[in-house]
């Protein structure tokens, strides 16, 4: 189950062509792949699970709504948003961030039947993707921090959250364009 569609791309995380046709069909496996892959990530598998199947529920509980949609919540740092992993009123989710992330990673080599190519252009150049990606990269982890937050914050209405053990703690470390 896909939390996000090919609507949260938009804006700096555009990808042209969704609409219809290869990109659509290879963008769709992109978002079901990765997202599974980020939850795994960040929540570990165990918490994923309980995520979508309490998601699927007949009546969602608030908890898993709230996860999915975002929140505003309290720290003894102060205030904090967790924007959600698929708020749809404001097309924001770290997912759309980390499969744009993959999908522009994707298409700087593309697999051919006589080995890897990398795609060129008539009356124009390729221009380099790092620095967008270090961007999406980026805004992503902070997104995916004050969901850290609010699942420490709130332990007791996550019980199914490990802690940062269960987590791949490179998904939350910023990167720069210089690879430093």
């Amino acid at each position: 189950m896909a939390l996000i569609d090919s609507t949260y791309l938009t804006g700096e995380l555009y990808i042209a062509n969704t609409a219809s046709g290869p990109v659509a069909d290879t963008l769709g496996t992109f978002i079901e792949k990765y997202s599974r892959e980020l939850l795994n990530k960040v929540l570990g598998i165990e918490m994923r699970q309980s995520f979508l199947s309490g998601l699927e529920a007949a009546s969602p509980e608030q908890r898993w709504l709230d996860l999915r949609d975002g929140l505003g919540f309290a720290t003894n740092g102060g205030d904090l948003e967790w924007v959600g992993f698929a708020n749809s009123q404001l097309k924001a989710s770290p997912i759309a961030n980390y499969v744009f992330f993959k999908y522009n990673i994707y298409l700087i080599d593309q697999s051919v039947g006589a080995g890897n190519l990398h795609p060129t252009v008539e009356n124009g150049y390729i221009a380099s993707p790092i620095k967008k990606l270090t961007r999406a990269w980026n805004e992503m982890v902070l997104m995916l921090r004050s969901l850290v937050y609010l699942l420490e914050a709130e332990k007791e209405l996550y019980p199914e959250w490990y802690g940062r053990c269960n987590m791949d703690m490179d998904i939350v470390n910023t990167v720069n364009y210089m690879g430093l």
